[in-house]
C-alpha cells in the first residue's frame, strides 16, 4: 500500500496538481534540505510538532480545573472556561498570523514564479491561484492540527458537574470557533496584499511590501505577551466594552458562547459579525483577485528588478566615508547590502527584534500601570530596575539577531573572494563588524529607550542609564568582536550544533543577567550623581582596555566552519 503510495506520488500529474506539489515544496525549501526524504522528514516534523500541542493541555489544564471542580462556586469555573477559551482563539489567530507573515512572499506568485512557469502551457489563473490556495490549505491544515487535538483534550478535562455543555458540544464549538478565526486572519493578509498589489505603483510594490510585513511581524510578537496573560481574564470576562465591536478575537470567542447556547444578545451580534467579517474577507479576497490577477501579472512580469533604495544608497555613502581603507570598506558595503537583500536574513533579524520590543513594551507599560509614577519620577525599588533594564534589553536581542544572520553565508563566491583577497584584513573586519553593530543594534536600542528612560526618571539619572546601558553593550560587543574570527555572511555554516533547549537556557541566562546582575549593579551606581559619575568613569576605563591595540599576533581569518570536537576527532573529512 505504502508503495503504491509513493509511486503514485512519484508520477506526474495533472497541471494544477503539479503546481501545488511546486508550491508546496517552495514553502519548505532551504538550503539545508538537499533530498526529498529530508523535505519529508522535516515536513512530518513540523505538523507533527504542531498536532502534539494540543496534547500538553490536560497537563497544563487538569490540576486547576480539577480545584475548581471541588468548589461549589459554578460561575468561577463558568469564567475560567471562558478565559481559556478566548485564549485559545487568541493565539490561534496570532500563530496563524505569523505562518502567513512568514511565508508572506508565498501568499501569490513573484517575478521568478511568472518567468519560469510562464512559458508552460499554464493560464495565468491557474498560476495565481494555485499559490494562493497551497498556502491557505497548508494554513487550514495547522489549524486543524492546532485545534481538533487540543479541542479534544480541553473537552475532557473541563468535563464534570460543573460543565458549559456536553463534551461533544464544547469540542465543536471550539474548533468552529477556531477555524472562523483562522481564516479570517488568512484572508485578511491576504486581501491585505491583493489591494497593496493592485493600488500600488509597482516600483513602490517591493518597499511597501515589506515594510507592511515587517509590522505585522514586530505587531504579532508583541501581541503574544499579552494573550499569554489572557487566562487570569477571570475579573473581565464577561464585559463587553464598546470596542469589542472592533475586536475580532471577541467575535469568535462570541461564536464559541453561542455555539454553545450561552449566548446572550450582545454576544449573538458579535458572534453573527464575526461570521459575517469571515465571509467577507474570503469572498473579497477571490473576487479581487479574479479582476486583478491579470494585471497583476503584466505588472510583476513587465516589472524590472528593483533598484537600490534611497535609504541604503545613503547608508553605504555614510560607511564609506566612515571607512579607512578599501577592505574595510569592502567587508561593510558586503554585509550591509547583503542583510538588506536577502529574505532569510532579515526574517531573522525581525523576529529577534520583534521579541526584543515585545519585552520591552510589556515592561514599560507594566511599570505605567503598576503606578511608580503616581508619587512624581522614579527613584527607587523594582521600578527603577525595570525601566533600567530597557536599553539593555533591547539591545542583546538586536545584537544576537545580527550574530545570528552574520553566521549564514549568503554566496559562495563571496566565501571565495574575500578568502583570497582578505585572508589577513583581522583589523579591518573588526573595524566593519563594529560599526555594524553600532548602527544597527546599539544606536537604533538607545533611540528607542532613551525618551522613556528620561521622561520616567530624573534627567541625570535618566542621562545616566542611557550611558551605562552604551557601555556595557559596547564590552559586550568588543568581547564578540575578540572571540570571533570570520567575516559575516561568507564562513560555510554547520547547522543543529548545540540542541534548542540548551540554547534557549543559554538565552534565558542571558537575559535573565542583563535584567537582574546588571541593572542591580547599575541601581547601585545610579544612586547620587557622584556614584554614577565613577561608574560611568570605570566603565570608559574597561571599554577603553578592551579595544585593541596591535594586531601581530591576531590570528587569520576562518573561512570554514568547524565542526563539534566529537565530530572532528572522527577524521570524516580525511583531515
Amino acid at each position: 500500500m505504502w508503495e503504491r503510495y509513493k509511486a503514485w506520488l512519484e508520477t506526474t500529474h495533472g497541471s494544477l496538481f503539479e503546481l501545488h506539489r511546486h508550491y508546496l515544496q517552495q514553502l519548505f525549501q532551504s538550503d539545508l534540505i538537499t533530498s526529498p526524504d529530508d523535505l519529508r522528514r522535516v515536513v512530518i516534523t513540523c505538523l507533527a510538532g504542531i498536532a502534539s500541542i494540543g496534547f500538553v493541555v490536560p497537563k497544563l489544564y487538569y490540576k486547576k480545573y480539577g480545584y475548581l471542580a471541588l468548589g461549589p462556586n459554578a460561575d468561577l469555573y463558568r469564567r475560567a472556561i471562558y478565559s481559556d477559551q478566548l485564549f485559545f482563539v487568541v493565539m490561534t489567530m496570532l500563530a496563524i498570523a505569523a505562518l502567513v507573515t512568514f511565508r508572506w512572499d508565498s501568499l501569490f506568485p513573484n517575478r521568478e514564479d511568472y518567468l519560469i512557469l510562464r512559458p508552460l502551457p499554464l493560464k495565468l489563473s491557474e498560476i495565481y491561484f494555485a499559490k494562493l490556495t497551497t498556502l491557505t490549505a497548508l494554513a487550514m491544515l495547522v489549524i486543524a492540527l492546532l485545534t481538533i487535538p487540543c479541542a479534544f483534550s480541553f473537552a475532557s478535562v473541563v468535563s464534570g458537574s460543573h460543565d458549559l455543555a456536553p463534551s461533544w458540544r464544547e469540542m465543536s464549538a471550539q474548533v468552529a470557533a477556531a477555524f472562523c478565526a483562522g481564516v479570517f486572519v488568512v484572508f485578511a493578509l491576504a486581501l491585505l496584499q491583493v489591494l497593496l498589489m493592485s493600488c500600488i505603483p509597482p516600483r513602490w510594490y517591493p518597499k511597501v511590501s515589506a515594510s507592511a510585513q515587517s509590522l505585522l511581524l514586530v505587531a504579532i510578537l508583541c501581541a503574544i505577551p499579552w494573550a499569554v496573560d489572557l487566562p487570569n481574564a477571570l475579573a473581565w470576562i464577561d464585559s463587553r466594552p464598546t470596542w469589542s465591536l472592533c475586536a475580532p478575537p471577541l467575535w469568535y470567542f462570541s461564536l464559541y458562547e453561542t455555539l454553545l447556547g450561552r449566548a446572550n444578545s450582545y454576544d449573538s451580534v458579535l458572534a453573527a459579525r464575526g461570521v459575517l467579517a469571515s465571509t467577507c474577507v474570503l469572498v473579497s479576497t477571490i473576487l479581487l483577485s479574479a479582476v486583478f490577477h491579470g494585471r497583476y501579472a503584466r505588472r510583476i512580469f513587465e516589472s524590472e528588478v528593483q533598484t537600490r533604495r534611497l535609504r541604503l544608497r545613503a547608508v553605504e555613502w555614510l560607511a564609506e566615508r566612515m571607512s579607512r581603507d578599501s577592505r574595510q570598506s569592502a567587508i561593510l558595503l558586503f554585509a550591509l547590502r547583503s542583510l538588506d537583500r536577502m529574505k532569510q536574513h532579515r526574517m531573522i533579524r525581525l523576529v529577534y527584534a520583534g521579541v526584543g520590543c515585545a519585552l520591552v513594551l510589556e515592561s514599560g507599560i507594566g511599570v505605567i500601570l503598576s503606578g511608580a509614577l503616581n508619587k512624581g519620577l522614579i527613584h527607587r525599588g523594582a521600578a527603577l530596575d525595570a525601566v533600567f533594564a530597557l536599553p539593555l534589553m533591547l539591545f542583546f536581542f538586536l545584537f544576537t539577531g545580527l550574530r545570528y544572520a552574520f553566521r549564514i553565508p549568503v554566496d559562495l563566491r563571496a566565501n571565495w573572494l574575500f578568502r583570497l583577497t582578505a585572508q589577513d584584513a583581522v583589523s579591518e573586519r573588526r573595524s566593519a563588524v563594529r560599526l555594524i553593530y553600532v548602527g544597527f543594534a546599539l544606536l537604533p536600542s538607545l533611540a528607542a529607550t532613551a525618551p522613556f528612560l528620561l521622561i520616567v526618571m530624573p534627567p541625570w539619572r535618566g542621562l545616566y542609564g542611557i550611558v551605562f546601558a552604551g557601555l556595557i553593550a559596547m564590552l559586550i560587543i568588543e568581547h564578540e568582536l575578540e572571540n570571533s574570527d570570520t567575516i559575516p555572511l561568507t564562513c560555510s555554516y554547520l547547522p543543529g550544533k548545540r540542541n534548542i533547549l540548551h540554547t534557549g537556557i543559554i538565552y534565558w541566562f542571558a537575559v535573565l543577567a542583563i535584567t537582574t546582575v546588571l541593572t542591580a549593579f547599575e541601581a547601585i551606581g545610579g544612586a547620587n550623581p557622584l556614584r554614577a559619575t565613577l561608574v560611568i568613569i570605570l566603565l570608559v576605563f574597561f571599554v577603553w582596555r578592551r579595544r585593541p591595540t596591535a594586531t601581530v599576533d591576531a590570528p587569520q581569518l576562518r573561512f570554514d566552519d568547524l565542526p563539534e570536537p566529537a565530530v572532528a576527532t572522527l577524521g570524516l573529512l580525511g583531515e
